[in-house]
């Protein structure tokens, strides 16, 4: 993700509405090939070929990255400053999950 898409989320809060949020979130989707999808509660989605990877949730100043198939369950695994380390940390923790399957 540019630098110019990082430095527009840090100007933005919840408070300004979930558009910012979802436009931001499809240059992630292009950027990274996870699907993102903003869901009713406000969290961020995050999926792999139709597999639930965990969630993003954005807490003034920080997004944060949960891990599970469920957000009721997903574990927090790290606070990021923008959106897309969050996404990465969620896709690390879920290739070392895939991995102890294995």
């Amino acid at each position: 993700m540019s630098d110019t898409a990082t430095k527009l989320t840090a100007q933005h809060t919840v408070d300004d509405g979930i558009d910012w949020l979802s436009s931001l979130a499809t240059v992630l989707a292009r950027a990274t090939r996870v699907a993102v999808r903003l869901r009713p509660d406000g969290l961020l989605e995050l999926s792999d070929r139709g597999d639930v990877l965990g969630y993003v949730e954005f807490v003034k100043p920080v997004y944060v990255a949960h891990v599970g198939d469920c957000p009721q369950f997903a574990v927090e695994v790290g606070q990021r400053a923008t959106l897309a380390a969050a996404v990465d940390e969620v896709r690390r923790h879920q290739d070392a999950r895939i991995m102890e399957d294995r």
